[in-house]
């Protein structure tokens, strides 16, 4: 009875002390994690082509590009002086015009990034994907990069709306879309999964 009381009054002390020492967070411990995983994020996201690591970078960007997706409402299609449509670059550049249609307008086809009413689109104006490119600020179809910039629309009877920012290398036949203006552009694939889930 005397051993089993003295080894009782030895364990549990032990056990305390174990106890305490695994689960007390040492000073500035969570501080310093925090600040190593906000610092590692703001470093990817200056990356040209973003590549998402784990779970909680993924569920930021989702938020991220939630939040970019809903401005897409204000952009104003009407200012065709800076922009070229689809249609237009089908006979002005035929390779960029099937990289774009092959690479990109296939993904947002699968993805089904708008849901379409047909009665709606039972209309005198076309309904479906298309895209449009912004020209730049000298009006030139390809920037000083020799990419393009342009956004993908959606189209339902004769309302518009953007669906995705994208930029095109014709060069290396690459094309990547917009998280936004501080994460930067992500793969066609990479953008997909994050937009499937907002």
């Amino acid at each position: 009875m005397k051993s089993k009381l003295l080894f009782s009054l030895i364990l549990a002390p032990a056990v305390v002390f174990l106890f305490h020492a695994a689960y007390t967070e040492k000073p500035g411990g969570d501080r310093k994690q925090e600040k190593q995983r906000s610092g590692h994020k703001q470093e990817n996201l200056t990356e040209p082509a973003k590549k998402i690591g784990g779970r909680q970078e993924q569920i930021e960007l989702e938020e991220v590009l939630r939040q970019e997706v809903a401005e897409y409402e204000d952009i104003d299609l009407s200012n065709s002086e800076n922009l070229v449509y689809s249609w237009v670059l089908e006979e002005e550049n035929p390779e960029l015009n099937a990289l774009i249609e092959s690479k990109l307008l296939s993904a947002v086809g699968k993805a089904e990034l708008m849901e379409f009413d047909a009665d709606k689109m039972f209309s005198r104006c076309p309904s479906g994907y298309a895209y449009v490119i912004i020209k730049d600020g000298e009006g030139e179809l390809l920037n000083s990069g020799g990419s393009v910039n342009g956004y993908v629309i959606g189209r339902q009877g004769c309302h518009s709306r953007v669906l995705c920012v994208f930029r095109a290398e014709p060069t290396s036949e690459n094309i990547e879309l917009k998280i936004s203006d501080e994460a930067g552009f992500a793969g066609i694939d990479e953008w997909m999964k994050l937009r499937k889930q907002i």
